[in-house]
């Protein structure tokens, strides 16, 4: 080991415990691929823990996360590195840690790339349960908001993986960005403001990318007022 991430390991292990050790022994590779375009060789702390995480998500299905974790790994960083990262994976079980720090932690790191790749990492990993737990829909939408993740990229992802869950009354609101419980003539006044803002014919000179993005949020603003509209009249 070189003296350079011993000396992040141990500075790590004395600041943070078992978990800031575990980041302390990649900061080396974070350093030095912070501007490589695909990040993978550093990621493996941060993908253990927020994966980690959801292994923990009461009532999931222990097994069949940690095994889709493991051939994630093995796939990903061959077979001997990929055991050596999967080695700490009990450690990180075992350990009380707030994923939404580590999260903010990688949200310093890494590109909006490499963001959403940790994101769509997770997607895959809750996906393996079938149906979507809601409480792993909450706990990456907790994530993807500490690493800084656009909500739109967010909602790209979320549609892909669970297009067939139902949004709690809660999200509804936070979509149209109000408190909840408001009445139904300012959930009005606001999506109007939303529209005027977010319509995707109103924002001229769009990539094409970009204008996907905002044609995606729009219509996750639409959504969510119709369904708000909804529960109003019932």
């Amino acid at each position: 080991m070189k003296p350079f991430k011993i000396f992040h390991t141990i500075t790590g292990y004395f600041f943070g415990g078992p978990i800031g050790g575990l980041l302390g022994f990649y900061s080396e590779d974070i350093v030095n691929n912070l501007k490589t375009e695909y990040v993978r060789e550093d990621s493996g702390a941060y993908l253990l823990l927020l994966g980690g995480s959801l292994i923990k998500t009461p009532g999931a299905n222990k097994a069949l996360k940690t095994e889709f974790l493991q051939d994630y790994f093995l796939a990903i960083f061959g077979e001997e590195k990929g055991r050596i990262k999967m080695k700490f994976l009990q450690k990180v079980l075992n350990e009380k840690y707030d994923f939404a720090s580590i999260a903010n932690d990688a949200g310093r790191e890494y590109d909006s790339k490499s963001k959403l790749q940790i994101l769509h990492f997770l997607f895959r990993m809750a996906s393996c349960e079938q149906p979507f737990m809601r409480e792993d829909l909450r706990k990456i939408s907790i994530i993807a908001n500490n690493l800084g993740v656009h909500i739109a990229d967010y909602n790209i992802l979320k549609k892909r993986f669970v297009a067939d869950l139902e949004p709690d009354h809660a999200q509804l609101y936070r979509i149209l960005q109000l408190n909840g419980g408001e009445e139904f003539h300012i959930i009005t006044k606001q999506y109007r403001k939303l529209v005027l803002l977010y319509h995707p014919d109103r924002l001229p000179n769009l990539s094409e990318r970009e204008a996907k993005i905002a044609r995606v949020h729009f219509e996750e603003i639409k959504s969510a007022y119709d369904m708000l509209k909804k529960i109003y009249k019932q």
